[in-house]
């Protein structure tokens, strides 16, 4: 289940990727955190670009996740479901685990190029979204049950609602030999760390 994202590759890349027009480029993010502005890709018939942040209002904290088997009948996010759906890239998010009260973070990418990761948002003057997840596959599930749901490129469209209805077959699990995890410095423990994040040699 993420809690913390990366987004590091250059923007003119990621607008290509999302099949819209490049926008100024920013600086890569290493360790975005919750309540922080996040790039999110929207479509209205248009797909644009926009910066939304990440988590819905809540009593207790931002709501970041969103549980996939719930998300149509949860009064926080079915309306959202039904009407705004986007997509968040990424070039990573992570995980932790727990060794001899030691918090070590896992790094989660794609074998190649960028990750879309399924989300759901709310609001016109300050749009905020939450990461739509799932259970684990079977490589994430020693770092944690849950993991985000991952849209194909080819899915874009469904998912975004300009292909239809039917975008609920997309909330499984992406194949884990897509994905590769790796220990990484514990530095991004920090939230206040802005990388870069270095990944271990464990051999």
């Amino acid at each position: 289940m993420p809690g913390r994202l990366a987004l590091t590759a250059p923007m003119a890349e990621v607008a290509a990727w999302c099949g819209v027009a490049p926008g100024p480029d920013t600086a890569p993010r290493w360790n975005i955190t919750p309540s922080q502005e996040v790039t999110a890709l929207t479509s209205d018939g248009v797909r644009r670009l926009r910066t939304m942040r990440w988590g819905f209002p809540g009593p207790k904290g931002p709501l970041i996740n969103a549980r996939s088997e719930r998300l149509a009948e949860a009064p926080t996010f079915r309306a959202a479901a039904r009407e705004r759906r986007c997509l968040i890239p990424v070039t990573a998010w992570y995980e932790w685990t727990n060794s001899e009260g030691r918090k070590l973070p896992w790094r989660v990418r794609a074998r190649s190029g960028l990750l879309a990761l399924a989300g759901v948002w709310q609001g016109a003057e300050d749009p905020a979204f939450a990461v739509v997840t799932r259970a684990a596959n079977k490589m994430l599930a020693p770092y944690h049950h849950r993991m985000p749901v991952i849209v194909a490129p080819e899915d874009f469209a469904l998912w975004l609602g300009e292909a239809g209805h039917g975008a609920a077959r997309l909330m499984r699990p992406l194949p884990a030999d897509g994905l590769m995890i790796e220990r990484v410095s514990e530095a991004v423990n920090a939230a206040r760390f802005e990388g870069p994040v270095v990944a271990l040699d464990e051999g």
